[in-house]
């Protein structure tokens, strides 16, 4: 799936079940985890499932706070490569990551978010 498909279907219908590959995962505490965290992007690399609950476009800065976000929903527009995250919903309880939340890097398929989005819509 690619990422524009992806960020309008979360905008659109909710949230997404996502199977990836989080073996780096465990030692997650806070910020943006990019594919330079080690994890791999491979579909038969997955290993977790979580929820992708939303997202966030970032101003480019590179910084790991919210600080600079533009937009927690979609509009359509897409002008490149996103700078930006995936906001994921992971259930290994709230004391894991931000409350239980992780927020994973777009523009690389970071750990494989994007190979295997499922999502139900009427």
């Amino acid at each position: 799936q690619n990422e524009k498909t992806a960020v309008l279907n979360i905008a659109s219908y909710g949230p997404a079940a996502v199977c990836l590959e989080a073996s780096t995962w465990s030692d997650y505490s806070s910020g943006i985890i990019t594919s330079a965290s080690g994890c791999g992007s491979g579909f038969l690399d997955m290993n977790h499932c979580v929820e992708v609950v939303g997202y966030a476009f970032t101003d480019g800065s590179n910084s790991n706070n919210d600080n600079n976000s533009k937009s927690h929903s979609g509009d359509g527009e897409d002008d490149g490569k996103r700078e930006g995250y995936w906001i994921v919903k992971n259930q290994w309880s709230t004391y894991w990551g931000m409350g239980g939340y992780a927020y994973v890097s777009m523009g690389d398929n970071t750990c494989g978010i994007l190979n295997d989005m499922t999502q139900v819509y009427m």
